[in-house]
């Protein structure tokens, strides 16, 4: 019985339909006379200006996000740390010294870890005001403002990376003195 009445449907909607259409075309397709494989030459033009569009904001926003990344990792993660570990190692210099050990060699290793710390927070703070500098509108007019302001973001991470190198040359010369 079911089967006579899915039959019988289909007959009837298959002649009810209009000739040459198949109730398998979308209403898009069949309100624009297009082929189902066919899509709208307007349709591909909003889109490719929609993709350059969306484009463009993500240029206009990169400056802006690229230096709170750098003020973050840098002036928020990395000086304060490492400014923290020079401190607790110039006191235990101090202690050592006190204690009647040689650490002069150890105390300039530190004193240069200094010296670097420094420079590196001086070239993270000309490279974040560089970025931030940079006008979102008017990126693709900045872009050598920003290709320096990359520039000094590399060299503070030199810099942070030369500071480790002579924070562990300073344990080192501390392990052997004591």
């Amino acid at each position: 019985m079911k089967k006579i009445l899915f039959i019988s449907l289909f007959f009837i909607l298959h002649l009810a339909l209009p000739a040459g259409r198949s109730s398998f075309v979308s209403p898009v397709l069949a309100k624009n006379d297009l082929a189902p494989g066919q899509i709208k030459q307007d349709t591909k033009e909003e889109v490719k200006a929609e993709q350059k569009e969306v484009k463009e904001e993500v240029k206009e926003t990169v400056a802006q996000l690229h230096a709170s990344r750098l003020k973050h990792r840098f002036l928020g993660i990395y000086y304060p740390k490492l400014e923290a570990f020079i401190q607790k190692l110039q006191s235990k210099i101090d202690s050592m010294q006190s204690a009647g050990k040689d650490m002069t060699a150890a105390q300039v290793k530190l004193d240069a870890a200094k010296t670097s710390l420094s420079e590196a927070k001086t070239s993270s703070d000309a490279s974040i005001s560089g970025f931030e500098a940079i006008e979102p509108a008017k990126y693709h007019i900045q872009r050598q403002q920003a290709l320096e302001a990359r520039d000094q973001a590399k060299v503070a991470r030199e810099k942070f990376v030369q500071t480790i190198k002579l924070l562990k040359d300073t344990l080192k010369l501390m392990r052997i003195a004591a």
